[in-house]
C-alpha cells in the first residue's frame, strides 16, 4: 500500500514504516466517510488512538487525546517524542485535498531524517522554520522552501499552532502544500511517483511533543481555503459587462466582440463560453479558452432579420476555474454574465423648419407683418403628421391657416404663416418661439420637435444726446435745455424726480419744442430732470441723461443790525428764506457788499458780531445756503457795538474846599464824556452840567457840605453809552476839618498793643480813633480823641484783627471817616510756635472789579517748638492787594480773613483750601488794575501761643492778579464733571461711545456707561454752558461733526459741523466768556478755525502751525482767554493770542526734544499755562513757566506705556502731574510739592482713552 509520510520533528515530517517504534500495517483498515473529518471531540480524556480507532493507530499508547492544547474545541491528539500516529484509507483513487491543524518544535538536526521511498510526499520543518521536501527517490534529493510561490518569505513558528493544506495529483504525480492557506509550493514531484492512490498518512515525532487537530480528507479544496487564498485563484475578467447594439427592422446586426482574460491570481484561467437559453438570434465563435493574462476575444454574431420591434435582451454566460485544479476549483468572479441588448428600431420620420429665427423691427404702437416658414419630412422615412402651435406665453403670436399637415418622403414642402398683435408691446426686444410638433403616421411615435424662434424689436424713439437745467440761475423757475433728437420725433416728454432714479420720476410735460421752464419749484431744492422723445403712435423712448438743477434761493427780505444796543456785539438779525438751511454774514466798514467780510455762518436767522472796535459803524449783509445754493447779498444795514459806560468813577468827599474832583476810566473810541448831577440818587432827574475830552471834571459850581451824585455818559459821532454808575461827593466847607490819610495799624508788632498812625488832615485841630471788628464804619465805635498823630490801642486781646478810622476834628466840626487799616497786637503767650505761610494760589488771574476769587490756597506750616492744638490750633489769615511790590501800609486793600484751626505738630505742614464761602467774603477791589496779592498769617485768640518770628508770616501770589473793568474769567478746573473745582478721572469707550467718570476725591462714580459718542468720535473736554462743570462733548474726526452734552443734563449741541477730514478737534475758551469754544485745526496746512457753540466766529482761519505741529492750548497770557499754541517734533513752541491783536507771545521757543509731547497746564497756580512735556520713553517730566522759570526737570513718573495726563487732583488750582496705564487701568498722579495723590487707582482698562 502507497502511503503519505509524515513526522513531527519540531514540525511535520515524513517517516517510513521502519522508524522506530512505528507499528506494521494493520490489516484492519477501515474506509472513512468522504469527507473524512476527526476533531478528537469525540473521545475521553486521555483516551489512546490505537488499534484502528476511527483509523487510527499509534505507535504507543501514550499517544491520546487530550485537553491541554487543542486548536479548537476540547479536544486534540498528543504525540510524545520518538512515537508516530497513522491513519490508513481503502479505496481511494482519486486524487485528494488533506487538511490537518499541528503544534509543532522545529527540527533541530542538522541532517534530515531518513525518508521513505515507497511514500508519495515526505517533508519535515527545519530550524529556520522553513519546508524541506524530499524530491524523488534518489539520495541527497531535498528541496528547501524559503519563499511562497507567490514570492512572499514564510516562516513557521516554534510551538505555535499552524494549517497545514496539501493536494495529491496521482495523475500528475505531483502535490501542492500550503500552509495558513499560503501556498508554499506547487508542483512538487512524489516521492515515488510509482504511487497512484491515497492510502493514509503517518505523522512522527520526532522531537519534544507535538499535538495535532482537526483533521480532513476530502476530495474537493476546502472551501475556506478557497476564500482565503485569493492570491493565488485566476480572477475572471471580461472586457464588457453589457453589449449594445441598435439595427432597423427587417436588417441583421452586425457582429461584435468581447475579451476575456485573467486579472490576477497565480494559477492560470481555464473558462467556458456560452449563450444562455433563449438567445437564439446570436452566437459565438468559441465554447472556452485558458489565459494566462493575456486577453482571448469571443465573437458574437446575429440573425436579428425576424426579430420584432423593440428591445431584445441576451446572455453569454464565462465560468472560469483554477488551472490543473479540475472542475471544482473556480476562479474569482466565476461565472461571468454579459449582458447583451439588442434594440431593433423603426426609423422614423422628423420635422425640418427654415428658417429657424423670424425677425421684425417695428416702432413702438405698430403691428408687425407676417412672416412664413418651410415644414417638410427631414429624414424622408414613413409619413410624417406635424402641428404647428405657439408658447402659451406669447400670446402677441397668431398661427396662420392650416396649423396641421402630413408629409410623405423628403420630396413635399409645406409653408406656415404666423401673423402678429405687437402694438401693445413695449420697448426692447421680445422673444417668442412657435413650436412644430410630429408623430409617425404609421406607429404615433412621437418625433422630436422643431423650434422657430420669433424675434420682435420695438424700438423708441432716441432721448436727446445732453440736458442741462439750470443751477440756481433764476430765482422763479428751472430751466431746462435739450437739443433736437431727431426728424422722426413728434414731441418730448420732460419728467422730474428728487432721486436719481427715473423710475419714480413724474411726468411734468409732453411738448414740442426742446425747452422746457418748470415754475413748480422750491427754492433750492435740487431736481432731476429727464427727456424722452415721443413718436407717431404717442409712445416715449428711452430714458437719456439726467442733470440737476435748481431754483435758486432767495436772500432774506429783511435784515437788520443793532445800533448800540450791546457793549459787547451787534445783534444781526433777518428773515427766513425759503429752502435755507444756513446763512452767511458779511461785514464791512463801507457800504459795499463787494469788498464784505464773511464773518460767520449759522443756521439760526441772528446772530452777535464781535467786530473789532466798540463805537464804529459797520455795514452787515446777509446771504441765504443751503447745500445746493447761495443767494445773493440781502439788504444791507450798519450797526454798532455801544460804548461802554465809563467805569472807576470817583468823587472826591470834603477833599477840597473849592470843588469837587470828578475822575474815571477811558473808553475805548469815546470822543467826549458827558457829566451829569443830582442831589438824590435819581439819575433819571440828574442834569448835565457839562463835557471834556479828558478823564476829569472840576465841578466848582456847587455847594459846601452837601452832597451830590456824579454819572458819566461817553460819546462819539455814532454812539454814545449808558451812564455809569454812580459816584458821591461832597465839597467841603472853609475851615472844617478833611479826612485823615494813610492810616496805618500794626499787625503784630507790639504785644497786646496794636499802634495805630496817621497823616495831618487839613484844618483838623485834634483827631478821633474809632474801632471795629468788622471792616464796617456802621459798626465801628470811638476809641479815643488824640491831638497827635499816633495812638497807641492797648485794651486789644492779642492776636485778634481789629479795624481803624481816623477822623479830623476842629470847632466847626468832624470829618469823614478816614480810609481803614486792619491791625492785631502779639499775644503774650509763655509758648511760642512760629508760624509761616508759603504758596499762595490766588485764582482766576483776572478778576472782576469787587468780584471774589474762584480758588485760593496756601500752606501753613508750624515751625515749633509748641504744638498747635486744642485752643492754641486758631490762626488768622488776612488778605490783601497793592499795586506796589510789598505790603505797604497804607497803600494796601484789605480783601478779608479767613479764621482756621490747624492741628500742626512742630515741623508739621498742611495745605489749605478755602471753601466757596470762605471764598465768598474775599472781595476785589473796585478799581481796575493790577495788583499784587498778599497772605498774612497770625496765632488768633484764644490762642496762647506766641509767634517768634514775624518774617515769614506773609507771602505773595506768584505773579500779579489783574482787576478788569470788563469783567474777570470764571475760574474753571479741567475735567471737573461734578464742580467741585478737582479734576476728576474720566474715560472714554471710543467703540461703543461710552463714558466713565470717577471723582478720584470722594472715590464716588459720577457717570457710569453713559453713551455719547462712537466709533470715529474723539473727545473735546470743556465747560460749554458755563456752569462751572465739564460737559462730554466728541467730534466726528470724518465728518466734523460735534455733539455737547451738558452735565447738567441738556443737549447743548446736536449735529454741529465744524471742521471736516483732516481737521483735529482742540478744546479751549478762546474768547475768555466762560464756555468753551469749537476750535479745530488742520496740521496740513496749519491752518485754525474756532467758532462759539452759538455760531459767532472767533477765528476765521488764521495760519500757525503745519506738519509735524501738535496744537496745545492754554491760557499762556493768564487772561481767561485760551491762546493759540504749537508744539514741533523738534521741541519749539510757538504761541499767540487768538484775538485781539494776536500778539506773539513765544516764538520758537525750545522746550522739548523728539519723543517727547507736549502736556497743557498750570503747574505753578499763576494762572498762566506753562510749557510741560513729557517724554514718552522714559517717563521723565520737564516743566518751565513761560517766562524762563525751571518748575520740574526730569522727573520720573510713567514711562513707555503710560498716558501723561494733567490736571489739578487736590483741588489747590494747581496743576499735577498724572499718567494712565491703559492695559491695566490704572492712574498715579503726583503734585509738584512732592504729594503722591494717586497710585494704582483703577478706572479704565483696554479700550478705554482718558479724556484729555
Amino acid at each position: 500500500m502507497r502511503i503519505i509520510k509524515y513526522a513531527l520533528l519540531a514540525c511535520l515530517l515524513s517517516a517510513s514504516l521502519a522508524s522506530r517504534g512505528a507499528p506494521a500495517p494493520s490489516t484492519n483498515t477501515v474506509t472513512p466517510t468522504k469527507p473524512y473529518k476527526e476533531t478528537f471531540e469525540g473521545y475521553k480524556s486521555e483516551t489512546p488512538l490505537v488499534g484502528g480507532t476511527n483509523g487510527w493507530y499509534a505507535s504507543h499508547e501514550d499517544v491520546v487525546a487530550q485537553t491541554k492544547f487543542v486548536y479548537s474545541g476540547d479536544m486534540a491528539a498528543k504525540i510524545p517524542f520518538d512515537c508516530s500516529l497513522s491513519n490508513r484509507f481503502e479505496n481511494v483513487v482519486s486524487n485528494v485535498w488533506m487538511t490537518m491543524w499541528v503544534r509543532t518544535m522545529l527540527y533541530g538536526y542538522t541532517n534530515p531524517p531518513p525518508p521513505n521511498t515507497n511514500a508519495a510526499t515526505f517533508f519535515y520543518i527545519d530550524t529556520n522554520g522553513h519546508f524541506v521536501a524530499k524530491n524523488g527517490t534518489s539520495a541527497g534529493n531535498w528541496t528547501t522552501v524559503t519563499k511562497t510561490a507567490t514570492d512572499g518569505e514564510y516562516r513557521l513558528e516554534n510551538e505555535q499552532w499552524s494549517r497545514l493544506d496539501m493536494y495529491q495529483d496521482y495523475e500528475a504525480g505531483t502535490w501542492k502544500l500550503f500552509s495558513d492557506y499560503v501556498l508554499i509550493s506547487d508542483e512538487l514531484p512524489f516521492v515515488n511517483k510509482g504511487v497512484t492512490n491515497f492510502n493514509g498518512f503517518d505523522l512522527y515525532n520526532g522531537q519534544a511533543t507535538s499535538f495535532l487537530d482537526n483533521v480532513e480528507v476530502s476530495y474537493a479544496i476546502p472551501a475556506d481555503l478557497v476564500n482565503n487564498g485569493v492570491d493565488w485563484l485566476p480572477h475572471l475578467r471580461a472586457t464588457a459587462s453589457v453589449i449594445s447594439n441598435e439595427v432597423n427592422e427587417d436588417y441583421c446586426a452586425n457582429s461584435q466582440t468581447v475579451g476575456v482574460y485573467r486579472a490576477g491570481g497565480y494559477y492560470g484561467l481555464v473558462y467556458d463560453s456560452y449563450v444562455s437559453a433563449g438567445s437564439e438570434w446570436m452566437s459565438i465563435n468559441s465554447t472556452g479558452g485558458t489565459s494566462e493574462g493575456e486577453t482571448n476575444w469571443i465573437s458574437i454574431s446575429y440573425n436579428t432579420i425576424y426579430l420584432s420591434r423593440g428591445v431584445h435582451t441576451g446572455k453569454v454566460t464565462l465560468v472560469g476555474r483554477m488551472e490543473g485544479f479540475g472542475t471544482n476549483v473556480f476562479a474569482v468572479n466565476s461565472p461571468t454574465n454579459i449582458e447583451v441588448r439588442m434594440t431593433i428600431a423603426h426609423p422614423l420620420p422628423s420635422v425640418a423648419v427654415d428658417p429657424t429665427v423670424l425677425n421684425a423691427t417695428i416702432q413702438r404702437g405698430a403691428n408687425a407683418g407676417d412672416k412664413t416658414f418651410q415644414v417638410w419630412n427631414g429624414s424622408g422615412n414613413y409619413t410624417l403628421r406635424y402641428t404647428i402651435a405657439r408658447e402659451a406665453s406669447n400670446q402677441w403670436i397668431s398661427i396662420g391657416a392650416p396649423s396641421v399637415g402630413t408629409i410623405t418622403g423628403s420630396g413635399e414642402t409645406n409653408r406656415a404663416r404666423i401673423g402678429f398683435l405687437t402694438a401693445d408691446l413695449d420697448y426692447g426686444t421680445h422673444t417668442g418661439r412657435v413650436i412644430v410638433s410630429g408623430t409617425d403616421l404609421e406607429y404615433g411615435d412621437t418625433v422630436p420637435e422643431r423650434q422657430v424662434e420669433v424675434m420682435i424689436t420695438v424700438l423708441g424713439q432716441d432721448p436727446p444726446a445732453t440736458i442741462s437745467a439750470s443751477d440756481g440761475t433764476y430765482r422763479d423757475r428751472v430751466m431746462v435745455h435739450w437739443p433736437n433728437a431727431g426728424e422722426e420725433v413728434y414731441g418730448y416728454e420732460v419728467r422730474r424726480g428728487t432721486t436719481p432714479d427715473p423710475a419714480v420720476s413724474q411726468l411734468q410735460a409732453i411738448i414740442g419744442v426742446t425747452n422746457y421752464a418748470d415754475m413748480n419749484t422750491e427754492a433750492g431744492q435740487p431736481y432731476y430732470y429727464w427727456v424722452r422723445s415721443v413718436n407717431l403712435y404717442g409712445y416715449a423712448g428711452s430714458y437719456g441723461p439726467h442733470d440737476i438743477g435748481f431754483r435758486g434761493i432767495a436772500a432774506p427780505a429783511t435784515m437788520t443790525a443793532s445800533d448800540g444796543t450791546s457793549t459787547e456785539s451787534v445783534r444781526v438779525a433777518w428773515s427766513p428764506a425759503s429752502s435755507a438751511t444756513d446763512y452767511l454774514v458779511y461785514r464791512n466798514t463801507i457800504m459795499d457788499s463787494n469788498t464784505a467780510v464773511l464773518v460767520t455762518s449759522v443756521p439760526a436767522t441772528n446772530c452777535y458780531d464781535v467786530p473789532p472796535q466798540a463805537g464804529v459803524l459797520y455795514y452787515y449783509w446777509v446771504k441765504s445756503k443751503n447745500a445746493f445754493s447761495t443767494s445773493d447779498f440781502s439788504v444791507g444795514d450798519s450797526g454798532y457795538v455801544g460804548l461802554t459806560p465809563p467805569g472807576n468813577v470817583d468823587a472826591s468827599y470834603r477833599t477840597y474846599t473849592n470843588s469837587i474832583a470828578v475822575t474815571w476810566r477811558a473808553v475805548s473810541n469815546s470822543a467826549v464824556y458827558e457829566i451829569w448831577r443830582n442831589t438824590s440818587s435819581n439819575r433819571g432827574t440828574a442834569a448835565k452840567i457839562g463835557e471834556t475830552g479828558a478823564l476829569m471834571y472840576d465841578d466848582s459850581n456847587c455847594a459846601a457840605e452837601v452832597d451830590y451824585y456824579y454819572w458819566i455818559r461817553a460819546r462819539n459821532d455814532i454812539a454814545q453809552s449808558a451812564f455809569s454808575d454812580s459816584a458821591v461827593g461832597k465839597r467841603r466847607a472853609p475851615g472844617t476839618p478833611s479826612a485823615p490819610g494813610w492810616v496805618s495799624a500794626s499787625d503784630g508788632t507790639f504785644t497786646n498793643v496794636v499802634r495805630v498812625t496817621w497823616a495831618t488832615a487839613a484844618d483838623a485841630a485834634s483827631y478821633e480813633v474809632w474801632r471795629s471788628l468788622q471792616n464796617e464804619t456802621g459798626s465801628a465805635a470811638l476809641l479815643a480823641g488824640t491831638e497827635g498823630l499816633l495812638y497807641d490801642d492797648a485794651s486789644v486781646t492779642g492776636g485778634v484783627t481789629y479795624f481803624y478810622w481816623v477822623k479830623g476834628i476842629n470847632p466847626n466840626g468832624a470829618s469823614a471817616f478816614s480810609p481803614c487799616d486792619s491791625g492785631y497786637g502779639a499775644i503774650a503767650g509763655s509758648s511760642n510756635a512760629d508760624l509761616s505761610i508759603t504758596n499762595l494760589v490766588f485764582l482766576p488771574a483776572a478778576c472782576a472789579p469787587e468780584g471774589n476769587p474762584g480758588r485760593v490756597s496756601f500752606r501753613l506750616k508750624n515751625a515749633g517748638p509748641a504744638a498747635m492744638s486744642g485752643g492754641n490750633r486758631r490762626v488768622t489769615v488776612e488778605f490783601f492787594c497793592t499795586t506796589n511790590s510789598a505790603l505797604d501800609k497804607p497803600l494796601h486793600v484789605w480783601l478779608g480773613n479767613l479764621v482756621a484751626e490747624p492741628v500742626l505738630a512742630p515741623g508739621e505742614s498742611e495745605a489749605m483750601v478755602l471753601s466757596d464761602s470762605d471764598l465768598a467774603a474775599l472781595r476785589m477791589p473796585s478799581a481796575a488794575g493790577t495788583y499784587n496779592v498778599f497772605a498774612r498769617v497770625h496765632h488768633s485768640y484764644p490762642s496762647e501761643l506766641a509767634d517768634p518770628v514775624l518774617g515769614n508770616n506773609t507771602v505773595r501770589r506768584i505773579a500779579p492778579v489783574k482787576v478788569k473793568a470788563a469783567g474777570g474769567v470764571p475760574y474753571r478746573q479741567v475735567n471737573d464733571y461734578n464742580g467741585d473745582k478737582i479734576s476728576d478721572l474720566a474715560v472714554y469707550n471710543e467703540a461703543a461711545g461710552s463714558w466713565f467718570i470717577l471723582d478720584m476725591n470722594s472715590g464716588k462714580v459720577v457717570t457710569w456707561d453713559t453713551r455719547w459718542g462712537g466709533a470715529g468720535f474723539a473727545t473735546v473736554f470743556g465747560d460749554y454752558d458755563n456752569d462751572g462743570r465739564a460737559d462730554m462733548a466728541v467730534y466726528g474726526a470724518d465728518t466734523g461733526r460735534w455733539f455737547i452734552l451738558s452735565s447738567a443734563g441738556p443737549v447743548i449741541a446736536w449735529d454741529l459741523e465744524w471742521g471736516g477730514a483732516g481737521m483735529l478737534a482742540v478744546p479751549g475758551d478762546f474768547d475768555g466768556d466762560g464756555r468753551s469754544d469749537m476750535a479745530v485745526y488742520n496740521e496740513a496746512s496749519g491752518n485754525w478755525s474756532i467758532q462759539t457753540v452759538q455760531g459767532r466766529i472767533i477765528v476765521a482761519l488764521a495760519n500757525w502751525g503745519g506738519p509735524g505741529m501738535s496744537p496745545v492750548p492754554g491760557d499762556f497770557l493768564g487772561d481767561g482767554a485760551a491762546s493759540i499754541a504749537i508744539y514741533s517734533q523738534a521741541g519749539y513752541w510757538f504761541i499767540r493770542e487768538a484775538q485781539k491783536g494776536a500778539s506773539v507771545l513765544a516764538w520758537q521757543k525750545s522746550w522739548g526734544r523728539y519723543n517727547m509731547v507736549p502736556v497743557s497746564g498750570d503747574f505753578d497756580g499763576d494762572g498762566i499755562a506753562d510749557m510741560a512735556v513729557y517724554d514718552t520713553t522714559t517717563g521723565f517730566w520737564y516743566i518751565r513757566a513761560l517766562s524762563g522759570t525751571l518748575l520740574l526737570w526730569a522727573h520720573s513718573w510713567g514711562g513707555a506705556d503710560f498716558t501723561p495726563v494733567s490736571g489739578d487732583f487736590d483741588g489747590d488750582g494747581v496743576s499735577d502731574i498724572a499718567v494712565y496705564h491703559e492695559a491695566t487701568g490704572t492712574w498715579y498722579a503726583w503734585s509738584l510739592d512732592g504729594r503722591i495723590l494717586a497710585w494704582g487707582t483703577n478706572w479704565g482698562g483696554l479700550g478705554y482713552a482718558p479724556v484729555r
